[in-house]
This record gives C-alpha cells, structure tokens and sequence, in this order.
C-alpha cells in the first residue's frame, strides 16, 4: 500500500478562512456589480452613464433610465409594427367620401340634396378633421326668362356635412349659364373641424345644388359630386 499524502491541518484551516470571506463577499457585493447599470431610487434601474434626472423628467444626454412610469433613452430603435394605435395618446383613422348623381332637375332659388353618403363615426373616436368638396354641373334648354329673357341663369353648389349637433357647409358659389343650351360647372369646397362626436353616430356628406332664376330641366348630363377626406381624432 502507498503511502499517504501529508496533509497540512494549517493549510486547510486557511483555505476555509478564505473560502469564507469569499462568499461573504460575493453576499454583500450588489447584483449589479460588473453590468454596468444600478438601481435609481424610483422603483427602476438606469445605466452608470446616465447623466439626467429621470425624477426631474429630465432625459440627459447619454445613458439610460427605467422606472415603473417613465424612461430615458437615446435612439429608438422599433421593429415595423411595434406600435399598435391603441398605443398612440392621440391615435387616428381616416375615410374617403365620394358620391355623386346625374340626370337631375336643378330646381331654382331652393338648394336640395343632389347627391349624399353615410359616414360612421369609428369606435372610441370623437372628433374629425374633414376636407371637403362639391361640384355641379348642368345644361340650361331654357330660351326666355331668367336674367336677360333669354334664360340666363346661374348654377349653385355647396358641400356639407351634417352631424346630430348640426352641418356646416362651404361657400355657394355661383357661376353664369347661358340659355339655349348653354352649360356650366359650379365648384365649391372648405374644411371643417368636428369636435364632440359620438361613436357609431352618423355623419351625412353631400353636395347641395340649385339655379338662381327658374329650373334647369333634367338631363342625363347633369351631374353632381361630393368628396371629403376624414381624419378621426380622440
């Protein structure tokens, strides 16, 4: 049988005592030693480097801070889709109006519904930002009356919106039209902004139209369009 190694009870006594106050020290070392990072004193963690004041809301110029509401950081950088509109403080959506109509009457002196569309209010949105326009054009077979006794005329049009709490429209322009066949295009257009909207309520787009001194008898010509471009706000 070999002989045994000799074994110092002095070196294993020191090899305790160090093990010990290694241990002791890797338990009262900080979790973040070595991560380059340490707890802010606001419930988060911010990088050593941070040179602002997350409390004071001031994001500094280098560095970085969490916290369980804000958070300091320098470029973003988002993959495409990573936030989603309920995410936004003021989220949109958009719709495109356009409707038209042709054939009609222009009836004289009384504007009237030629052409409308429906537009619904989307769910959790409240106010809109609306662009919106009109035209109208029509023929005039008069030959006598009108503003020479010849059947001159004048064609109207105007665009409107009109929500439950009440419309607003654009300017009616008027431009001249001959009799005996003459014809004309009326344009008008303006923007509104709608505040106090309900969601799911109904918005009517349309285009008004009418002539100034006696009706302009149909024709399959005649024809009347309404467009808008909605943006939907909270």
């Amino acid at each position: 049988m070999g002989k045994q190694p000799d074994i110092n009870p002095r070196d294993l006594v020191d090899a305790l005592v160090k093990l010990t106050a290694r241990v002791k020290s890797l338990e009262q070392r900080s979790p973040y030693t070595g991560t380059g990072m340490a707890p802010n004193g606001l419930g988060g963690v911010q990088s050593t480097g941070f040179d602002g004041d997350l409390a004071a809301g001031n994001a500094g110029t280098k560095g970085w801070a969490l916290n369980d509401t804000d958070a300091a950081f320098g470029t973003l950088h988002l993959r495409p889709g990573s936030i989603g509109n309920e995410s936004l403080t003021n989220p949109v959506d958009g719709k495109v109006g356009n409707v038209s109509a042709s054939g009609f009457t222009l009836g004289a002196g009384a504007f009237t519904e030629l052409a409308g569309q429906n537009l619904i209010v989307p769910t959790g949105f409240t106010q809109a930002l609306v662009t919106a326009g009109a035209t109208v054009f029509s023929y005039n077979p008069n030959t006598t009356g009108g503003s020479n006794g010849q059947g001159g005329d004048a064609v109207y049009c105007y665009a409107q919106v009109t929500t439950p709490a009440g419309a607003v429209g654009s300017h009616a322009n008027p431009v001249g039209v001959s009799g005996s066949g003459g014809y004309a295009t009326s344009f008008s257009s303006a923007g509104f902004e709608l505040n106090g909207l309900t969601p799911g309520s109904t918005l009517r787009l349309a285009v008004y139209g009418c002539s100034a001194y006696q009706n302009l008898a149909a024709n399959p010509d005649n024809y009347a369009n309404a467009y808008a471009s909605v943006v939907w706000l909270r």
